[in-house]
């Protein structure tokens, strides 16, 4: 109950942190209501450590990268200073409330080339139905797919612009680098970049629900890809089964 309660109270804070040292400390906006109560820490150095190491391991200074549900930019940030002046970072993020914080973050590291789409990828271009996440905002998800058992519920259903990521190729950079972070939307994200797979060969970090498993993983599998579980990283182990975070490498 008390933790419902500060939940609540939590809503619409925005607060002012810094990335960890070995980024520069550099200043980055979040809000508990946006990424969990986690967000009320005085440091962000362990909130999420895979998401760290996978930037310390595979961005490379040049490299373009797609963060496909960029949250508060917790990975982006992190991913454009790594990829330094040569490098850009291209955030999709279709909630508004999200897209203003890290705006804000963009507006405060003018130095960084990261640019915020309100955009949700899926399989067509169109409009469709969004759900906002009674929790944080970091569970919202599609309303044509299951979405997490963490939201707590749905607080409200906003219409957001769809995309493909394939439409895009020609019209932004190609990714050297993909991360994708959709709350059980992976199917529609992959439909949709078919090209980006084939054509640009991205490394793809995506968390998995269980449920998709099968599908994403043969899909990267015929496309020449090799499975990694991204928890054991700097560990490169290979995947067997379901995990919640893949790490995939084009063989």
């Amino acid at each position: 109950m008390f933790r419902r309660l500060l939940e609540k109270w939590s809503r619409g804070i925005v607060l002012k942190k810094n990335l960890p040292a070995e980024f520069g400390s550099r200043p980055i906006f979040v809000s508990p209501e946006g990424g969990g109560l986690r967000y009320w820490k005085p440091s962000l150095d362990m909130i999420d450590p895979m998401l760290i190491q996978t930037v310390r391991q595979f961005v490379k200074p040049g490299d373009t990268v797609w963060d496909i549900g960029g949250n508060l930019g917790f990975f982006a940030f992190p991913a454009a200073v790594k990829a330094g002046a040569k490098g850009r970072v291209i955030v999709f993020e279709p909630d508004l409330f999200l897209t203003h914080i890290l705006r804000k973050t963009a507006d405060a590291n003018p130095d960084l080339n990261v640019d915020v789409l309100a955009l949700a990828a899926s399989n067509r271009q169109g409009i469709a139905q969004f759900n906002i996440a009674e929790r944080a905002r970091s569970t919202n998800f599609l309303a044509n797919v299951s979405g997490s058992t963490q939201t707590g519920g749905v607080r409200r259903t906003i219409l957001v612009p769809t995309v493909p990521l394939d439409s895009l190729l020609g019209q932004i950079p190609p990714p050297d680098f993909v991360k994708i972070d959709v709350e059980g939307a992976e199917n529609l994200v992959f439909e949709g970049m078919k090209r980006v797979l084939q054509e640009a060969h991205p490394i793809i970090l995506c968390e998995v629900f269980k449920a998709n498993w099968d599908n994403i993983s043969t899909n990267l599998l015929a496309n020449g890809y090799r499975i990694f579980d991204a928890g054991r990283l700097p560990e490169m182990v290979e995947a067997k089964a379901p995990v919640e975070n893949l790490l995939a490498l084009s063989a």
